[in-house]
């Protein structure tokens, strides 16, 4: 599976589901989260508690696209590190 350059669509939701969709970031302003399947394709969850938890992302979302700072470091076989701005996926 390639790694993946743009989320194909943001899901707003109340609760996360059990199954999530690889391309597809999910985000609950509920419970102030954020998750993703992990975009380099390894089958891992990108968790990001999104503040006021401590130590959450800042999140921003205008027309439906979100970004998310800081910098999304996953500890997954790949070691995955990258960006989520207005939706599109930057790796570092």
């Amino acid at each position: 599976m390639d790694r993946l350059e743009e989320f194909d669509r943001v899901e707003f939701v109340e609760y996360m589901p059990h199954i999530k969709v690889w391309g597809v970031l999910y985000v609950s302003l509920r419970f102030n989260l954020a998750i993703c399947m992990c975009p380099d394709g390894c089958g891992y969850e990108c968790v990001m508690p999104l503040k006021p938890k401590p130590n959450g992302w800042d999140y921003e979302e205008h027309d439906g696209l979100v970004t998310l700072s800081p910098s999304i470091a996953n500890d997954c076989p790949y070691k995955a590190h990258f960006y989520i701005r207005e939706n599109k996926i930057i790796w570092v």
